[in-house]
């Protein structure tokens, strides 16, 4: 029984990603709370997000993943707090007219 809980769960949870992508084209509220769902679920990504960005910025690899640990518990609070105004808020365009407070959108897009 609990292992067709984790496997319901693990599948939601891929279902919620990829909802960010269907409605990628034309934002509304279901890309907002797709997005929203997701940025909570995968806040944790931004550690390894920000691994390249921190050896390009450090002299060395400790000072790297010192700067790493930092900016990925920044950046992992913020895209928790972004995700969960995102879920809270999705049935009002709200002033960016449901486009995302974070970009990239998802730990799963790339920057422009």
């Amino acid at each position: 029984m609990i292992r067709n809980k984790k496997i319901i769960c693990l599948t939601l949870a891929v279902l919620l990603a990829l909802s960010t992508q269907v409605y990628a084209a034309n934002p509304g509220p279901l890309t907002k709370i797709g997005r929203g769902v997701t940025n909570i679920v995968t806040c944790f990504g931004e550690y390894i997000y920000q691994i390249p960005r921190s050896v390009e910025q450090t002299p060395d690899y400790f000072s790297a993943a010192v700067v790493d640990v930092v900016r990925g518990t920044g950046f992992t609070i913020f895209r928790a707090v972004t995700g969960v105004y995102d879920v809270l808020t999705f049935p009002f365009p709200g002033a960016n007219n449901y486009e995302s407070i974070i970009k990239p959108d998802t730990v799963f897009d790339k920057l422009p």
